[in-house]
């Protein structure tokens, strides 16, 4: 495989690194001589100051630096670059234009970061095939990094939805949670559920369910009802998770009706059927600089989920959480399956007495319908 198979097809930023201008312009125009199919963007620059920020400014794909006297502030350079990648790869070659210690000096030069060395007395043929190596090398590194970046994308991707896993999900909301905790914004939890779902299965067959569960995730993401740093994922089977960065409590549970109201209106087409659905929503939402667990969060959404389906579905049930708070969720969900009724200060009454779910009064309390 020639190296032209090998490397982008985009032009090549070199940015050229000479003290001396008629130095600069000799490098330039043995560096004109490489045939890159996508060809080359050249820059200059004359001491360590200016190439760093023409690096940081431009991003070049090689940094070609020459001049023996250069020596030292060039190894500064290769060093800096080296210090400020994380994934991505610049090339380095430095030309040594005087015969003053080559040996060693290519030693310290390819220690520091450089990708070559060139000794004194190269002639432009070296040069350009110096470079194309370097490019090859680079180009290479680039593809790797992109695919990289893919496969990282899909493991934290439900294939199904396209929206995140719950691995990708845990990390943003681990995000997310630092920042409410911190005190920089709010944060709520809506665990939502497709009411009835099995039967769209036993009805249809599970090719349509699946569909049904991707478009439901296409048009989550297509609504425009979530802001950017709104999280979207797929919790398992039909049921879906979302951590919102809303401002306040009215705000969060605007969210969550808009979207219950948006998806019981619409349909969907597969396969010769068309289905309408309806969802159950639960919600759970904390101040700004929420000390709590974060896991209670979740749990206080699902828990109101339970308690929408438990009500006839199609539904949002929503909670205010504020620390401290334990969810004794057994027994909220036992007294939920009696048809218990909610008070605001987060105590259930059931039949004329009041069972305590462990959700300290005035500290967590569900709002009503």
């Amino acid at each position: 495989m020639n190296w032209q198979a090998q490397t982008s097809f985009r032009a090549m930023h070199v940015l050229v690194v000479d003290p001396d201008t008629a130095g600069r312009g000799a490098a330039i125009t043995t560096i004109k001589q490489t045939r890159h199919p996508g060809g080359m963007r050249i820059s200059v620059a004359s001491g360590v100051a200016e190439a760093m920020l023409a690096f940081k400014r431009e991003h070049p794909d090689l940094v070609f630096m020459q001049g023996s006297d250069f020596f030292h502030a060039g190894m500064e350079i290769i060093r800096a670059i080296r210090a400020t990648e994380e994934t991505r790869h610049t090339g380095i070659i430095f030309a040594s234009t005087k015969d003053t210690d080559d040996a060693a000096r290519s030693v310290i030069c390819l220690e520091a970061g450089a990708d070559d060395y060139l000794r004194s007395g190269y002639t432009s043929a070296e040069v350009v095939a110096r470079i194309m190596s370097v490019l090859r090398l680079k180009s290479m590194t680039d593809r790797l990094r992109h695919a990289n970046h893919r496969l990282e994308q899909q493991s934290l991707t439900d294939e199904l939805t396209g929206l995140s896993n719950m691995r990708g999900f845990d990390g943003k909301y681990s995000d997310l949670m630092a920042s409410c905790q911190m005190g920089a914004t709010p944060a709520a939890i809506m665990m939502m559920d497709l009411d009835r779902f099995k039967s769209v299965n036993d009805e249809t067959n599970h090719l349509v369910g699946s569909y049904v569960i991707s478009e439901v995730g296409g048009r989550l993401r297509q609504s425009g009802i979530f802001k950017d740093k709104d999280i979207l994922a797929r919790f398992g089977g039909d049921e879906f998770i979302m951590a919102l960065t809303a401002n306040d409590f009215e705000a969060a549970k605007f969210q969550a009706e808009t979207v219950r109201e948006t998806l019981s209106k619409q349909t969907f087409h597969c396969d010769g059927y068309s289905i309408n659905l309806t969802v159950s929503i639960g919600l759970a939402w904390v101040d700004k600089g929420f000390r709590g667990n974060p896991q209670d969060l979740i749990k206080a959404a699902d828990l109101m989920l339970y308690r929408s389906k438990n009500l006839g579905r199609n539904r949002v049930s929503a909670m205010v959480l504020t620390y401290p708070v334990n969810l004794d969720m057994e027994l909220a969900r036992r007294l939920a399956r009696r048809g218990s009724q909610w008070r605001d200060d987060g105590v259930m009454m059931d039949g004329g007495h009041q069972d305590d779910i462990s959700l300290r009064p005035r500290l967590a309390k569900i709002v009503g319908e």
